[in-house]
């Protein structure tokens, strides 16, 4: 029982709140249920005031009611009063018994969750009595289970449970913990972004995060957070956290990323070596020439920055060499055996060695210097003569070669040895052949990254293919066919080349 004056008024009590820097400073708890309904000042009637007045006792029954019969939980409320109640009025009022009805209004009380902030003072977060809940008796075997530290927060952010794996983490007993605010333990700049995740999980019910726990030697646990909002069967607002240690994680992590580094500063290093072993091999690449009765035109591509394939055109006093070289693979190590096999064939051609004289030696060279399986490599090389009514030709295992009159069908130059590099016997006892000229006959020698090519369905160009091309532009002006090919295999080709390309194109005058 309590006693009240009665007014025909109601108002909203004051609130009880966890108070900081978010909110500022609020006022102190409430005292209890009188206060709650206890009016604002400006509607108490003085003692000099006629107006009649009234005291009446009012009965306030506490309940405990399950709501609702599938909940999967209790929840109680208390006290009950209906929405509006009529008393009857003591006889000192008047003589006349009144009945007057009085009306109670709700009284809410907000949320006091998330109102911790980095200038959260201890006395402000007093002003909320601290309870230990008493389920938290309930589950704390279960809690002292687990893996990971686990803390329960109440709605100021205080701590009313921290397990025995979380005081390890944090370097804290449970009497140090146990009533603080979580935000005590941190350095103040690091404030603000625990009280950003503070308040996603009030928003969103949960929240998951990398952070860290701050230890009394001023150093620093990497933690993965993961934090849930619950209510207990009191009403109560409560947060369960658990911190996992990924120390070991972010150790590999630093040291991936000081790999990474080094890697970075290795792979620019590679880079500006590739890029001067292109400029070198570039250097190497045939020139485009006018010789005796003849002219020559070249191409050349690598797929990568550097590459297997290499060309060469040499002018001698009697003949002029021409040579198209396909060392199998792509990148470094082709582009490495391609420039010894040029450094020995220029070696075979300055002392005037044979046609198949040279590539028996290419052959022995590749398999007793470099050896395995790993390379191998095709060929087709030529020796036009001064007059240029004569060329002797050899191939190994390579594209055929084409001489071609304006308009017609080319003649194929086939191999006669097989790929050098794997087999002794690989060069045939007649490797080379010679072949007469006629004045506008033209010699096209290539690689086959220009018949190895695909279109968007999938058909190869192949040697039939190319060698259209080849017809189709054999009217050109030299430099022109030249281009002409490059453009028409590119035009058949879906996307970019997959191999190195190499073309020679002679014409004889």
């Amino acid at each position: 029982m309590f006693t009240m004056p009665l007014y025909t008024e109601s108002t909203e009590a004051g609130t009880a709140r966890c108070t900081g820097l978010l909110t500022g400073n609020a006022p102190a708890g409430t005292a209890g249920l009188r206060e709650r309904f206890q009016p604002p000042a400006s509607s108490i009637q003085s003692p000099e005031s006629n107006r009649n007045k009234v005291r009446i006792e009012i009965a306030v029954t506490y309940s405990k009611q399950r709501i609702g019969s599938n909940s999967n939980r209790n929840k109680f409320r208390g006290p009950r009063i209906s929405s509006s109640t009529v008393l009857a009025a003591p006889d000192e009022f008047s003589t006349a018994r009144q009945r007057v009805a009085v009306k109670f209004t709700r009284i809410q009380k907000p949320s006091t969750v998330g109102l911790i902030g980095p200038r959260a003072k201890r006395q402000n977060v007093e002003e909320t009595k601290f309870e230990r809940p008493e389920w938290i008796d309930e589950v704390t075997g279960i809690l002292e289970t687990m893996n990971q530290g686990v803390l329960v927060n109440d709605a100021c952010s205080r701590i009313v449970f921290a397990n025995e794996i979380f005081q390890r983490m944090i370097g804290r007993s449970a009497q140090e913990l146990v009533g603080h605010v979580v935000t005590e333990f941190y350095p103040p700049a690091d404030v603000p972004a625990m009280v950003k995740h503070i308040e996603q999980r009030q928003r969103e019910g949960h929240s998951q995060f990398e952070f860290f726990l701050p230890r009394p030697d001023g150093t620093r646990l990497p933690v993965v957070v993961t934090a849930r909002q619950i209510e207990d069967r009191d009403g109560g607002i409560f947060a369960v956290i658990t911190a996992t240690d990924i120390t070991e994680q972010k150790r590999a992590e630093n040291a991936l990323r000081a790999a990474n580094v080094q890697l970075e500063q290795r792979h620019r290093e590679i880079e500006e070596d590739l890029l001067l072993a292109a400029r070198v091999q570039q250097s190497l690449a045939p020139r485009s020439i006018v010789w005796g009765n003849g002219g020559v035109e070249t191409f050349y591509q690598p797929v990568r920055t550097i590459g297997g394939d290499f060309g060469l055109v040499t002018p001698g006093d009697d003949y002029l060499s021409i040579m198209v070289c396909d060392v199998s693979g792509h990148g470094i190590g082709s582009a490495l055996v391609a420039n010894r096999i040029y450094t020995e064939t220029m070696s075979q051609i300055e002392s005037g060695a044979a046609l198949g004289s040279m590539l028996r030696h290419l052959n022995r060279f590749v398999m007793h210097n470099i050896g395995g399986t790993v390379f191998y490599f095709t060929l087709a090389v030529a020796r036009l003569n001064r007059s240029g009514r004569l060329l002797e030709f050899a191939g190994a295992g390579h594209p055929p070669a084409m001489i071609v009159q304006p308009g017609e069908t080319p003649r194929l130059l086939e191999s006669r040895s097989a790929v050098l590099g794997l087999l002794a016997d690989a060069v045939d006892s007649e490797a080379a052949v010679e072949i007469p000229l006629e004045a506008g006959d033209r010699v096209v020698i290539y690689t086959d990254g220009f018949t190895e090519s695909f279109n968007a369905r999938q058909d190869m160009l192949g040697v039939e293919g190319f060698s259209d091309i080849v017809r189709e532009t054999s009217k050109l002006p030299l430099a022109q066919m030249k281009q002409e090919i490059v453009d028409r295999v590119a035009a058949w080709r879906s996307g970019s080349a997959a191999d190195d390309m190499s073309l020679v194109v002679v014409e004889v005058k």
